[in-house]
């Protein structure tokens, strides 16, 4: 009897679990339904989005045109919502044209990413980045997604990172030929936004028979390169936590080279990257320890990247670089005065192949102090390493020399603003900026003391608006001086900008010009003397709440006389007309 109890009370219990399933199943539906039945009520479509369309033109006289003649733009932006789906885009073209015997070719870059709750789509020109090792500030074309399933992350792309250009021998610039290069990326972990672990891949691969055979004079090879790196975040506690990055980089410099068949599983990436006698394998990671506090932060950081670390996944990247730094933010003084800076240790040559190696305090300050009301005082100071490569052609018998360039560079800035009248009727401000800055240039390890430069600009502006009649007043003065080695440059600048809003604010005006009184000296001597006008005025109506037309239009006029008594004269024109239209639904 006990046991016939038993199954019945099990029966019951399955039929109430089936029952508040259904219910809650009843539910999810009804619910979805309504969601349904009301977007169909609302607008089951609703769109946003603007569209720019500009052209623009140039002349001159006197020089070699800097700029190409006449140029057409257009650029779009648009949000796509169809029920619950949401689909973002961008289109930007181009027309092509020639300056300074180079060819600049036309683009059109277009691209959507349609995305529903967690998920989203990449199809066309779009950007992802998969860390500042791998993948990063760089675009592809091609396809992609990524999904944001409650803490997991997951992210993957397809498609070309860059088009191929073949070497072009009538350019006065003789820009290298590149190779089309393709290649993909994924990513995948757990972030919750306190903690995170996240592993990528990333690889890259020249296509050598994009182009043609380059001329010998050009060193440049097919690339292969394949990245793996790991990112991390763990919050110790609710003030304090810890960021780490590492990643480790296989780079074939030449991948027409034989492949190595005696290479480990391990070391080309199991069987990813193709290696050959040119093939190279550099780390890089860095760790920080970050504490914030209720008025003050404080970071301290280490970077290490190995002498010869490249990735294919970013434009322009520094390596053969250690760095230690800690950091501080502060707000005192009831957070009238912000203060935020970094500093530490920077050195390179860790492997002991370099002639120089610099070892070197370097760092960067940030100050914001509001005095009183009307009076804001600032300034900032850094001082960093920044490092480009360059190539020239030293002799077209020979082979091409490639240099590579260091720019030790320091800046300063100071600054005040102050409100000098406040009123219904009128608004004046005036602000000072003074900035100098030097760079110390090393080029093939040799330091070059013709090639140092220094800089210091003295500026003033002040600004009147007059409130009821809609007139605003800028006036300019300033001191700028420049040297290079051993030429000195000095200018000395005054100017005038005068803006107006006619028709409730329809139609804004705004004329603007400042001449420029310059003197160059070569070796302490006196070489020439001139003066530099600039002239612009610019209109903008608003033809509605969606459209608008923009024209502007600058005219330079140079006169200068050097030593000899030459007079040498050239003038520019630039202007541009600019269409723009928001919409929505």
């Amino acid at each position: 009897m006990l046991k016939s109890l038993l199954q019945k009370l099990n029966i019951s219990i399955y039929l109430i679990c089936m029952m508040i399933n259904l219910s809650l199943v009843a539910q999810d539906v009804e619910q979805k339904y309504d969601e349904i039945k009301n977007r169909l009520n609302d607008k089951p479509i609703k769109w946003n989005g603007i569209l720019t369309a500009d052209g623009s033109a140039y002349h001159s006289y006197g020089i070699t045109g800097r700029a190409v003649p006449y140029v057409g733009r257009l650029s779009a932006l648009i949000n796509l919502d169809i029920y619950g789906i949401n689909i973002g885009g961008s289109a930007n073209l181009s027309s092509g044209g020639t300056v300074f015997n180079t060819v600049l070719p036309a683009y059109t870059f277009i691209g959507i990413s349609p995305s529903y709750k967690w998920a989203t789509l990449h199809l066309g020109t779009r950007t992802m980045s998969l860390g500042k090792y791998t993948f990063n500030n760089h675009s592809f074309n091609g396809i992609g997604f990524e999904l944001k399933p409650g803490n997991w992350r997951f992210a993957s792309f397809y498609g070309n990172l860059r088009r191929a250009r073949p070497e072009d021998f009538l350019s006065i610039q003789r820009l290298e030929p590149i190779f089309r290069r393709t290649g993909f990326g994924m990513k995948g972990g757990f972030d919750n936004g306190k903690d995170a672990f996240l592993v990528s891949l990333f690889k890259a691969w020249d296509n050598p028979g994009s182009i043609p055979a380059p001329d010998s004079s050009f060193q440049i090879f097919p690339s292969e390169n394949v990245i793996i790196s790991l990112e991390t975040v763990k919050a110790i506690s609710s003030k304090i936590n810890l960021k780490a990055e590492y990643a480790q980089s296989g780079f074939t410099e030449n991948r027409s080279i034989n492949t190595s068949t005696n290479t480990s599983f391990i070391r080309n990436y199991a069987g990813l990257l193709e290696t050959n006698e040119s093939t190279r394998w550099n780390q890089a990671f860095d760790i920080g320890l970050h504490l914030t506090l209720k008025k003050a932060s404080f970071s301290i950081q280490y970077e290490r990247i190995d002498p010869g670390f490249r990735t294919l996944g970013a434009l322009f990247f520094l390596n053969d670089l250690e760095n230690v730094h800690m950091g501080l933010k502060l707000r005192l003084l009831q957070n009238k005065l912000q203060i935020s800076g970094k500093a530490g240790v920077q050195k390179n040559n860790l492997d002991g192949t370099q002639v120089n190696k610099y070892n070197r305090f370097v760092g960067s300050a940030m100050w914001n102090l509001n005095v009183t009301e009307r009076l804001r005082v600032f300034g900032s100071a850094s001082s960093f390493n920044n490092v480009v490569f360059r190539s020239s052609v030293q002799d077209v018998n020979a082979p091409l020399t490639v240099t590579e360039l260091v720019l030790n560079n320091e800046d300063y800035n100071l600054g005040a603003s102050y409100l000098v009248q406040k009123s219904q009727k009128l608004q004046g401000n005036l602000q000072l900026i003074f900035n100098y800055s030097k760079g110390l240039s090393i080029e093939n390890d040799i330091i070059q003391p013709d090639a140092n430069t220094q800089a210091s600009n003295l500026m003033a502006y002040y600004t009147l608006q007059f409130v009821p009649s809609k007139w605003g007043l800028t006036i300019i003065v300033g001191r700028q001086y420049i040297s290079f080695g051993s030429t000195k440059n000095q200018n000395v600048i005054t100017g005038i900008g005068i803006n107006k809003t006619l028709l409730r604010d329809l139609i804004s005006i705004g004329f603007n010009s400042n001449i420029s009184f310059n003197k160059q000296w070569i070796e302490e001597s006196l070489y020439a003397s001139g003066q530099l006008l600039n002239t612009g005025i610019s209109v903008s109506y608003k033809i509605n709440e969606s459209m608008q037309l923009i024209f502007n239009s600058m005219f330079l006029s140079n006169n200068t006389t050097d030593i000899q008594n030459i007079q040498r004269r050239f003038g520019e024109l630039r202007s541009s007309l600019v269409f723009t239209y928001r919409f929505k639904s």
